[in-house]
């Protein structure tokens, strides 16, 4: 089957989360049969995937889903400009305090939803089929940090966003087999009362699920809560990929591929460092056999 023909049927078995990698990617993910990867293997548009890689990693019948933030400017991206710096469009927000150089947008400007639209076009260009995008959690900041919107109105503001997302890439580009992820908001689902989220969206990509990067359980009344709005993505047919940062703690990986496993989620053991630049091969689990 060829990926891009007939993605509906492809089935994720086992992921690799590698946002930064290297220029052999399509040589480096070949155990796996699904790669969530950035279009670029530094960041930059000089360093961007050929299509030949792209098609590289397509020809060994692995889905490549690129990363794509679209609620957040990442100062080392192609359409960063310098002065903004001193002299900020009035979209941009606050430098997130967890990671330099990456800056909270209202993402319901048009000149911001303007640079997705062609961020979507190099990906598309590069030859990925699907997306994974983060920081639709964001819509919450412009309610509870800054105060500009009530939670729904945020919430209605990025649903729409991944829907005119959706229909930019399957009407507008005619790639209807092109497939989109969202990473780890699971409260905005309780205002897609219209079920546009729902229907835009291939399935979701969740982080710390069970098990903190010390090896410590997550929050159970937290995770209970996930675990429930995941199960009523399941039952929409959506998939589930989850990416715990315990490798390589003694026993922990195991654990939490085998929880992962029995909710029928796909599990993914990354560095515990939250560092994503190396391949995670655990003898015996992951990939599995």
């Amino acid at each position: 089957m060829k990926l891009d023909e007939n993605l509906d049927e492809f089935v994720i078995k086992v992921f690799v989360n590698r946002l930064c990698s290297s220029s052999r990617v399509y040589s480096c993910c070949t155990c796996f049969n699904a790669c969530i990867i950035d279009y670029s293997f530094d960041g930059t548009d000089a360093g961007k995937y050929t299509n030949d890689q792209i098609k590289g990693i397509k020809d060994n019948q692995i889905l490549p889903i690129a990363y794509l933030s679209i609620g957040e400017a990442e100062d080392y991206r192609f359409y960063w400009n310098n002065a903004w710096y001193n002299d900020p469009p009035a979209w941009l927000g606050d430098e997130n305090p967890n990671w330099e150089g990456n800056y909270s947008v209202q993402f319901w400007h048009e000149d911001w939803q303007a640079i997705i639209f062609e961020y979507i076009d190099k990906i598309i260009e590069q030859g990925f089929e699907a997306i994974m995008l983060d920081k639709v959690d964001i819509y919450y900041d412009w309610f509870e940090t800054y105060g500009l919107l009530s939670e729904e109105e945020s919430a209605t503001r990025m649903i729409h966003f991944v829907d005119v997302i959706s229909t930019y890439i399957k009407e507008t580009k005619g790639m209807d087999h092109f497939q989109i992820l969202s990473q780890n908001t699971l409260g905005i689902f309780d205002y897609d009362t219209e079920n546009r989220l729902k229907q835009a969206i291939w399935g979701v990509v969740i982080e710390e699920l069970f098990y903190y990067s010390d090896g410590s359980q997550t929050n159970e009344q937290e995770r209970q809560y996930r675990l429930e709005r995941l199960e009523q993505l399941q039952n929409l047919e959506k998939i589930v990929l989850v990416t715990d940062y315990v490798y390589p703690l003694q026993d922990i990986p195991a654990e939490f591929i085998q929880r992962a496993r029995d909710c029928g989620f796909i599990p993914y053991a990354a560095d515990s460092s939250y560092q994503l630049d190396e391949l995670i091969i655990i003898e015996g689990m992951q990939p599995s056999n």
